[in-house]
């Protein structure tokens, strides 16, 4: 890796037209990285890439790991900044981080993960980094593997209002509901929600601040969930006509629930127990407000066929379970809550490009009786051709 950056930084008074770089350091974020005992002398300090010139072209910019010396290191066009897993001396200041941003005015994609910018060290420069970078056309963004001062100190530093893909990666074993709080109202135009292992203390202040989190998100309608235990999904599942106060039965005697993602159309999921995901499509109908699909992964569902709670959630969600596409592609639900003008989503069951069934052990033991009644059948018009 130094040995590419090292050429990297030679070339860097040769016309360049890259346009994507993405470098992958190895090891854990915390690791100690190579210094000074690193047996090239060259490769001692750290180095800046293209040896701090700026290369215009370059839009699409990954790094994980990759130690820099990011005071020299320098950009202005990117319309995706992704940056993982750096050792906290190695990540850059919060000042180069706001620099990066406040220089790439398209940016429209943004991953920090376990690379949080280093935090200003006093109250001058405390005050310097108190107004947020404003990131007008930033429509995806994901923070993962922070820990929650670290993930107040990054979301106080920008301003995203057209972000329309959130994705909040590991994010546990501590109290996030300060963060969640910080971006209530932030971000009015979230469509699709990815949220995994991502964990909330159960407490009445929790519940009240996803409330208000959600009905700041009137558009999302679609959900990416794993590692949700039975504590967090009620989070999404929240009635705000009981959670609020009010009665629960008003005086026509009859119970008008107020769910807190009444737009939600689909969710993908995985790595949750097959009880949780069968009441999650269970409280939703109560709600009154029934999943129009249910996806899942092939490689998921492989590993549950065995589950002793499986034929409960295949007759609790039938018609609507489906496989999500394992590429690029959209599901059609996906597509729809993206999407910016109208979008008439086609009659429930009009598709079928994403549907299984499993069929219950009775239904794949007759099935399989017919395809060898079948086969003897076509043995025996065998047999009487040779005999004719």
């Amino acid at each position: 890796m130094f040995y590419l950056i090292d050429k990297l930084r030679a070339a860097k008074d040769q016309p360049m037209m890259l346009e994507r770089l993405e470098l992958f350091g190895e090891g854990q974020p915390y690791m100690i990285m190579p210094g000074a005992d690193f047996e090239a002398k060259e490769y001692r300090q750290p180095m800046a890439l293209f040896d701090g010139y700026d290369v215009p072209s370059l839009t699409f910019l990954t790094l994980r790991g990759v130690q820099l010396d990011w005071t020299r290191t320098n950009f202005s066009n990117l319309t995706h900044f992704d940056i993982r897993r750096f050792p906290t001396e190695c990540s850059p200041t919060v000042f180069k981080f706001r620099e990066v941003l406040a220089n790439c005015p398209n940016l429209e994609g943004l991953v920090v993960e376990a690379a949080a910018p280093i935090p200003a060290q006093n109250q001058d420069e405390l005050d310097a980094t108190a107004a947020p970078i404003t990131l007008p056309r930033l429509d995806r963004l994901t923070i993962a593997d922070l820990v929650p001062s670290a993930a107040t100190q990054l979301w106080s530093q920008f301003h995203a209002p057209n972000v329309k893909q959130l994705t909040l990666l590991n994010l546990y074993t501590d109290d996030y509901s300060d963060f969640i709080e910080q971006m209530i109202g932030c971000m009015p135009n979230v469509r699709l929600l990815t949220w995994y292992s991502v964990e909330l203390p159960n407490t009445d202040r929790t519940r009240n601040l996803m409330i208000k989190w959600f009905k700041a998100m009137p558009k999302l309608r679609y959900m990416r969930l794993s590692g949700l235990d039975r504590v967090t999904i009620d989070f999404f599942l929240l009635d705000e006509a009981v959670a609020g106060g009010s009665l629960p039965f008003p005086i026509t005697g009859k119970h008008e629930p107020k769910p807190v993602l009444p737009n939600l159309l689909a969710i993908e999921w995985e790595n949750m127990e097959v009880e949780d995901i069968t009441y999650f499509v269970r409280r939703c109908k109560q709600l009154g407000v029934p999943l129009r699909r249910l996806y899942t992964y092939p490689r998921n569902w492989n590993k549950l066929e065995d589950d002793e709670d499986v034929p409960e959630l295949l007759e609790e969600a039938k018609g609507i379970m489906g496989f999500a596409p394992m590429d690029a592609s959209q599901t059609i639900e996906e597509e729809a809550a993206l999407a910016d003008g109208e979008f008439k989503l086609p009659e429930r069951g009009a598709s079928e490009d994403h549907m299984f069934n499993v069929p219950d052990r009775g239904e794949q033991d007759y099935a399989m009786d017919e395809d060898d009644e079948d086969e003897e059948d076509e043995d025996e018009e065998e047999v009487e051709m040779e005999d004719a």
